[in-house]
């Protein structure tokens, strides 16, 4: 399955778990404000329109191979927050040949990501891009940027500890890999800049 997600990292995007850097609870904006509208992220990947469930936006991804399968899993996330009672607009990070990858912004300052193989429609983990000692670097250098950020040193600790488990949350661009936090004041987003993801990424990823 990995050698279907080459050149994820060259122009791609995001997941859904738990965790203190990853929690599937989605978050931080307005209302939903484009129902049934058309949106395209990237000319080279699938079209991902918008629908409402509820309050809570959810994609409807035509063309690729695996369009239908990316609508029926984002519809289900819609739809799991929805039975919470959020109100969250989605985003469309990135679409490309590799990936669809999406993020809901809530109204209750939670944030949910999912980011789908566009070949198979299969969501993806960061495990299925990164090896080696990438558990570290992503705790060491969150800490030090949510330190930056004002965080205390026990806050940042906590928010992005040397746990897998704890970047559920992700989203990943041509540029950075990009991880959600929460500190006691609300979601955070920390950026991993490509360059440094070289020595962690798996055979196969670009």
């Amino acid at each position: 399955m990995r050698s279907r997600i080459v050149a994820v990292l060259g122009g791609a995007v995001a997941a859904a778990g738990l965790g203190a850097c990853g929690s599937d609870t989605p978050a931080l904006t307005g209302p939903s404000q484009q129902v049934q509208t058309p949106t395209t992220a990237a000319a080279a990947g699938p079209t991902v329109g918008v629908v409402a469930v509820g309050a809570v936006e959810a994609p409807v991804v035509s063309g690729g191979a695996a369009g239908s399968a990316i609508t029926a899993a984002g519809r289900a996330v819609a739809t799991r927050l929805s039975a919470a009672g959020r109100t969250c607009p989605m985003r469309v990070v990135a679409s490309t040949p590799a990936v669809v990858s999406l993020r809901w912004d809530c109204t209750d300052h939670t944030v949910a990501t999912a980011t789908f193989a566009t070949a198979t429609g299969r969501q993806l983990q960061l495990p299925d891009l990164l090896q080696g000692d990438w558990v570290a670097y992503l705790s060491t250098t969150a800490q030090a940027q949510l330190e930056a950020g004002g965080a205390t040193a026990v806050q940042a600790a906590a928010a992005a500890p040397a746990a897998a488990g704890a970047y559920g949350r992700w989203n990943v661009t041509a540029a950075d890999l990009q991880v959600v936090c929460t500190l006691p004041a609300g979601p955070v987003t920390v950026s991993f800049p490509r360059a440094t993801l070289t020595p962690y990424l798996r055979p196969g990823v670009a």
